[in-house]
């Protein structure tokens, strides 16, 4: 008979279908194991309910066409009915059967109910009999957990080669993007059941980071793909490449998203929010930290508008006040300035700061923003340039003002050791000696 894997809820276009049962099946002798943590129902094209009758009423119809051979086809319906009855009582003998009558319950139900009423009388006439007492709660349990737990028992002891054959068979057999979505969306809930986690083999992780790779690429390329979804799937596939790919696997999709492979998501402030939200759960490792602020950062820098929706990414990951960043939205680029300025002045108080984040936030144009903030970013270059000349090399001092040199720069061109072009590695950047103090009466309060 034909088998068919189905998949649960469909994220993109929110078509629910039934709820998975509990635990998994198993199919074909116990050959194919199916765990429903991954979503998936084995569900028959047509049942043998439909099946067994129409078997039964075959020799009916060729006897009605085909006369002149009857004595041939008299055996047709004891034949069928052998198989059917056998077919029935096969759950018995063989619990990990996929074929299924409908009495098929009822039987195992009286034979299971038959024996453990057998053997509880039996325990109680030879008192203390740890045989008879066995073979009690053996069918006892059997019993009171039905087909299904017993079948589900039976999966669980099933190799965990098993498992990976399910999983390579499964998306070696998907098609379109829906599936693949389910597909990806299920991955860690059928890991979490399994208690022995497999050692996948290379083809099936290569084949599974090209399907996830191609999945993300028309996800993000397609305009009729709501923002929203785009996200979900996003999330999807990072949960999915955690559980499949490992650490590095993640590591390797951020820094895709980082380095522009999919410009559209460095602009898409609901983005930076669901990366934010899965980075900080519980389910997402430490070490996608600052992976994930990178990502965040430049979105706000690159976002293409700064509502209320900026402001509220904007304070919650850098614990800017709301009023700080009201005042200077209207103001071209003051209120970057305003963050860069929050942001360096308390790296510099503290001593510490996530590598590369100061740098991502000069990346505005220093010169369309309100004098009042370049005067108050020019005060604080010259605080930490003295204290750059007395840390020495390498310093946390001389640390940050190599990542914020840019933006100084942008207002004054010429006036120091090196370019904005300057390689960020560069030794001269290294040396306390190469920054120079604002003396420029204009950028300065009174």
């Amino acid at each position: 008979m034909g088998t068919a894997i189905h998949l649960g809820d469909d994220p993109a276009t929110g078509v629910q279908s039934s709820p998975p049962s509990a635990g998994p099946c198993i199919l074909f002798r116990g050959c194919c194991k199916v765990s429903c943590s991954l979503g998936f129902r084995s569900v028959d094209e047509h049942p043998p309910s439909f099946h067994l009758p129409l078997l039964c009423r075959t020799p009916r119809l060729a006897i009605q066409h085909c006369s002149h051979r009857l004595p041939a086809l008299v055996w047709f319906p004891v034949l069928a009915l052998v198989a059917y009855i056998w077919i029935k009582i096969l759950r018995i003998f063989q619990p990990n059967s996929p074929y299924y009558t409908p009495l098929s319950s009822t039987i195992w139900f009286l034979y299971t109910g038959v024996l453990y009423a057998v053997f509880k009388a039996l325990s109680c006439v030879c008192c203390g009999s740890r045989y008879f007492d066995g073979l009690k709660k053996y069918y006892y349990n059997r019993l009171f957990d039905g087909v299904g737990k017993m079948v589900e028992r039976i999966a669980l002891q099933l190799p965990s080669q098993i498992d990976v054959h399910i999983l390579q068979s499964t998306l070696d057999g998907l098609g379109e993007d829906g599936a693949r979505s389910r597909f990806f969306a299920a991955i860690p809930g059928f890991f979490s059941q399994l208690v022995e986690i497999p050692q996948l083999p290379d083809e099936f992780r290569t084949k599974f980071g090209g399907a996830l790779d191609g999945f993300l690429d028309r996800t993000f390329s397609s305009n009729p793909i709501s923002e929203s979804v785009r996200c979900d799937q996003l999330i999807i596939c990072l949960s999915a490449t955690r559980v499949v790919l490992g650490p590095d696997g993640v590591t390797q999709t951020l820094q895709d998203i980082f380095n522009g492979r999919w410009p559209g998501m460095l602009q898409s402030i609901e983005m930076a929010q669901s990366l934010r939200c899965w980075g900080n759960s519980t389910n997402c490792d430490s070490q996608f930290t600052y992976y994930v602020r990178r990502i965040v950062t430049q979105v706000v820098v690159g976002a293409r508008g700064r509502d209320n929706r900026w402001i509220s990414l904007t304070r919650d990951e850098f614990g800017v006040p709301d009023l700080v960043l009201r005042n200077n939205i209207a103001h071209g680029d003051s209120a970057l300035l305003s963050l860069l300025t929050h942001m360096t002045r308390q790296a510099f108080r503290s001593g510490f700061w996530t590598p590369s984040i100061l740098g991502i936030l000069t990346q505005f144009d220093m010169c369309n923003t309100l004098p009042e903030l370049q005067h108050e970013f020019c005060s604080l270059w010259n605080e930490i340039v003295r204290e750059a000349w007395r840390g020495g090399a390498n310093s946390t001092s001389v640390n940050i003002l190599r990542e914020i040199h840019h933006a100084y720069i942008g207002l004054h061109q010429g006036t120091d050791a090196f370019s904005a072009h300057t390689f960020y590695y560069n030794p001269v950047l290294a040396q306390p000696q190469s920054y120079r103090t604002c003396n420029i009466p204009s950028h300065h309060s009174d």
